[in-house]
């Protein structure tokens, strides 16, 4: 609301213009009622008014005075003339010292000032809606021009303004994924998003997109910057199918001061994902990581043979002291590496193994991004314990499938046979040659491995485990894994816990 404070000394003229009209429905806040000019200078360095409505003829330090001390220490502030008597000097007054009004008292009714207030509260709007144009252009300059090429003898003049910052981030697969995957988490539409977030908080003095996924945001140095964000943060995720994490930086800086701290902590956005998706992150209780040394993979074909407890050994050796150290740019190298070596195993074995799927895009923390390179390597290692028994590319490929779409609760025999090139009745001949089971049973029987897998590792819920293998009812999940193992999927892990 804006600052209003009157001034005249004429306390039955002050107190009716007070009382003239609802200034808080029109957008008003009415701060003090000044009886003379040497009291309205005082109350005007106490409250800062927006907006001084003054009687032109009062003892002291009259209005013509005030209008020229206001002016010389705040030229924003709107002086208003008040005055009995319709004389040239006075207006010639308010045209010499940009006074926006020169108005006789006795014209100054209920509908006269209310319409004023609404045409004093659109130019304030105008001026204000220009200033954060303005600044949105500074802000966006600011952080999207390279850093080494910053002209910040400009930007220091510009931003003489202190403000708190923080970031929000729309929580996405890591670009190194991305990249190599051809996968791309969907960005929110921000030309919506951005002005519904400046219209619904209020106290938020600037907000813009920095880059994709990624949005600043400026406070009063006065503000609560964690609540605010946090509040953003909470409105985003339920209006939107996204996660958001956000990042809090040090209080009181200017603008060029923002980009540099943005700079100074861009790490944060790497570290985020070992604290998972939708978090919080203070950057000053976060420091670079230290870079670790890059292990090496030739014995990676030679475990892809052992057993499966053995590939997840070998897997959590190599990631520790990555994972330990939160050296995420570490961890994403060794990630390629892996994947490139499993791309490198199936191909020379003749496998149709396909790496990146659906899955991909719900890697949005190191957690889950290890799961799922884990699954993959399980994948391939259970794939050569097979191979070895195979006499037929036929049958090698339709395992390869399974592999790849147990996860799938719509996978079906056709299906299967479909990819396979061959019949329903050809191709459970083949695998009842080769196996000795038919393709539904083998179907079953990798989901039911996997599953006793998930069940061992113990970091996932009964629901869970039946999504990720393939099943959409747990009860019906269940039921199958009982009838294979002889007990319940409960009593299995309570089982291996008791060992």
């Amino acid at each position: 609301m804006l600052k209003v404070m009157l001034a005249d000394d004429n306390k039955f003229a002050l107190n009716h213009f007070t009382h003239l009209v609802d200034w808080g429905a029109l957008g008003f806040q009415m701060v003090y009622g000044a009886v003379d000019g040497i009291d309205a200078l005082g109350a005007f360095h106490r409250f800062h008014p927006d907006i001084v409505i003054t009687d032109v003829q009062m003892p002291g330090i009259d209005g013509r005075e005030l209008a020229r001390r206001i002016k010389g220490e705040a030229p924003e502030t709107m002086v208003i003339f008040l005055s009995s008597y319709d004389e040239f000097d006075y207006a010639r007054a308010a045209i010499d010292l940009s006074v926006q009004e020169y108005i006789l008292k006795h014209e100054l009714n209920k509908e006269f000032l209310e319409n004023k207030l609404r045409e004093i509260n659109r130019i304030f709007q105008e001026k204000e809606e220009k200033r954060n144009r303005a600044a949105r252009v500074h802000l966006a300059a600011c952080f999207r021009t390279p850093i080494e090429d910053l002209d910040t003898e400009f930007f220091q003049e510009v931003s003489e303004n202190k403000f708190n910052f923080f970031v929000l981030e729309q929580d996405h697969i890591p670009d190194t994924i991305s990249r190599i995957a051809d996968m791309r988490t969907i960005e929110i539409e921000h030309h919506i998003w951005i002005p519904e977030l400046r219209d619904k908080f209020p106290e938020l003095l600037n907000l813009v997109r920095i880059e994709r996924y990624r949005f600043l945001g400026l406070t009063a140095d006065s503000a609560d910057c964690e609540e605010l964000g946090t509040n953003m943060k909470s409105f985003l995720e339920s209006e939107t199918d996204s996660s958001f994490s956000l990042y809090l930086y040090k209080r009181s800086l200017s603008v060029l001061q923002c980009r540099q701290e943005y700079e100074k902590h861009r790490y944060l956005f790497e570290q985020r994902y070992f604290e998972g998706r939708s978090a919080v992150l203070q950057a000053d209780l976060f420091e670079q990581p230290k870079a670790q040394p890059m292990p090496s993979l030739d014995d990676f074909e030679i475990v892809l043979n052992h057993s499966l407890q053995e590939v997840n050994l070998y897997i959590d050796r190599l990631f520790r002291e990555f994972i330990y150290n939160y050296d995420f740019t570490g961890t994403m190298e060794l990630l390629i590496r892996i994947l490139e070596k499993l791309k490198y195993s199936a191909e020379k074995m003749g496998l149709p193994y396909i790496l990146y799927d659906e899955e991909v895009y719900c890697l949005l923390s190191v957690r889950r991004i290890f799961r799922w390179l884990k699954s993959k390597v399980s994948d391939l290692a259970h794939f050569f314990s097979f191979r070895k028994s195979f006499q037929s590319d036929a049958a090698a490929r339709t395992v390869a499938y399974i592999y790849k779409e147990y996860r799938n609760p719509f996978l079906s025999v056709e299906e299967i046979a479909e990819f396979s090139g061959l019949s329903v009745n050809r191709l459970n001949d083949l695998m009842k040659k080769e196996e000795g089971e038919t393709i539904g049973r083998l179907l079953t029987r990798i989901r039911m491995e996997k599953a006793k897998e998930l069940l061992e590792a113990g970091k996932e819920c009964l629901p869970d485990i039946a999504q990720m293998t393939g099943y959409s009812s747990v009860s019906y999940f269940s039921r199958v894994f009982r009838k294979n193992y002889g007990l319940s999927p409960q009593d299995y892990r309570r089982g291996r816990r008791d060992e």
